[in-house]
């Protein structure tokens, strides 16, 4: 059977976000849009005027990460008893909790 991992253009996460807010999945949305940013961080770099990016220093932006990758990982855990995990992706959550 052929794995699939779904994608989505950055310049539709906006509506992705939206549509979880209307479906009451407002607190995924809040991630969304932080991920946005942390994209956007990628492309701009620290902004101390706050211009480009949303996020000032390098501290802010490390701190939003981990920030995100830690609902990543709740939200994977609430979802590992409903889905058939390979030992790879077993082996690369166990990793991303530590």
């Amino acid at each position: 059977m052929k794995k699939v991992v779904p994608r989505i253009l950055t310049s539709r996460v906006k509506a992705l976000t939206q549509t979880l807010k209307e479906v009451r999945h407002s607190e995924l949305s809040t991630w969304l849009s932080t991920a946005l940013e942390l994209h956007d961080y990628q492309c701009n770099w620290p902004d101390p005027d706050m211009v480009l990016s949303n996020y000032r220093n390098e501290e802010e932006t490390a701190k939003d990460i981990v920030l995100l990758i830690g609902e990543l990982v709740r939200h994977v855990e609430k979802l590992k008893a409903r889905v058939r995990w390979g030992s790879n992706a077993l082996k690369g959550l166990r990793n991303l909790g530590k």
